[in-house]
């Protein structure tokens, strides 16, 4: 995080505290950054509208990429982040199918598919609309991901909850 804060200061017109807001909103390398759009940064504290296409033209210069290698490099980003969300889903089934205990609970397995089955078509809309959202998909995707991998599986009601605002949080990308 510290390197990145400075990678973000020798953009002119940042500074720490706006490099440490830029990190915490999401923008954690500056590749990341260079893919931002200005309305991605309209919502930065402390961040003047009329600064944000030069930061931008910056970040883009010190990440060594064009607008349109920009677009390439997240789309690849979302694409591996979708498929791990998938991989991660995928794996939470075969755990499931590995456990198998009677003491499960019909209803608590049923849910738990259901939340499944409601993940993985979420996630078949994201890969169908990548080229309509791309800037937007990236930060929420990673929000995402951090729902998946902080959700506790020691037990299916927690599971299906952490699955559940997984789904939620994907929802949101796609607006379902």
């Amino acid at each position: 995080m510290e390197s990145t804060i400075k990678q973000f200061q020798q953009i002119k017109g940042v500074g720490e505290v706006l490099a440490r807001r830029l990190v915490e909103a999401g923008f954690d390398s500056l590749p990341r950054l260079a893919a931002a759009t200005e309305q991605d940064l309209a919502d930065i504290k402390g961040l003047p509208p009329t600064a944000i296409p030069e930061i931008l033209g910056q970040a883009r210069e010190l990440a060594g990429s064009t607008p349109e290698e920009v677009d390439d490099r997240s789309l690849a980003k979302m694409l591996e982040d979708t498929e791990r969300l998938r991989t991660g889903v995928s794996d939470l089934v075969i755990r499931l199918r590995d456990q198998q205990s009677e003491d499960d609970g019909g209803k608590a397995r049923r849910q738990l598919r259901k939340e499944i089955t409601r993940v993985l078509a979420t996630l078949e809309r994201i890969e169908a609309s990548l080229s309509e959202q791309l800037r937007k998909l990236v930060k929420k995707l990673a929000k995402a991901d951090a729902k998946l991998a902080s959700s506790d599986h020691s037990d299916l009601e927690t599971l299906t909850k952490g699955l559940r605002q997984t789904r939620k949080a994907i929802d949101k990308i796609v607006g379902s």
